[in-house]
This record gives structure tokens, sequence and C-alpha cells, in this order.
């Protein structure tokens, strides 16, 4: 499943991973983008991830949902955390962005840890 939301203030990409973290269950993978600044520190963000977590948790029967900030973004860190996502690794060098490759944090929050 892939779901993608495109308009002039955010980008969504959701899909269930092929296979389970470490035979763990089911394991749905997210990444939000807000590319408006007009956007920013208003709360979108959190309130987004929350209901999101909410369908995903409620109605896709996740067990667990991961995505993989840059390590420097973090105001998306702070707002992933306030939804319960935990730090789980550091990935050096995860993702080539603006001409070179970046470390993530892998992130991830199970359905038993809802905040």
């Amino acid at each position: 499943m892939s779901a993608i939301r495109w308009d002039s203030c955010s980008f969504t990409q959701l899909s269930q991973a092929s296979t389970s973290l470490k035979g763990r269950g089911k394991l749905y993978a997210l990444d939000l983008f807000i590319g408006v600044p007009e956007y920013w520190g208003k709360g979108i963000g959190t309130q987004f991830i929350r209901l999101l977590l909410g369908y995903l948790f409620d109605e896709k029967g996740a067990d667990w949902v991961i995505l993989d900030p840059h390590v420097d973004n973090v105001r998306a860190i702070r707002a992933y955390e306030k939804c319960g996502f935990r730090k789980i690794k550091l990935v050096p060098r995860h993702e080539w962005h603006e001409g070179k490759y970046v470390d993530c944090w892998l992130m991830g929050i199970r359905w038993d840890q809802q905040a």
C-alpha cells in the first residue's frame, strides 16, 4: 500500500513494509514533508502524525510505524517524539540530500507505546 498526498503545504508518503521489524509484526513506514515555512511551528505535523498513527494502529492493524528523519531536523524529531516515537538507531550516511550523504535517525513506535 502506498498513499501519496501533495498540495501546496505538504507531502506525505505511507508504505507498508514488505518485511517485519525482526519478526515483530506488521510494519509501516512514514515520510512527511511540510514545505511551506509559514506552516512550521504551528503543530500541524504533530496533529497529522497523531491522526495517521490512529489510522495505522486502529484501522490497518499496524504493530510498528517507523521513519527516518535527518539528524539535524530537530523540529521534526521533536514532533515525532511528542507523538511517542523513540530513536532506535543512528544510521550514518543514510540519505543523499542536496549533494551529500546525511545521517538519519531510525525512529519507531509500537502500537502499545502510543502517546
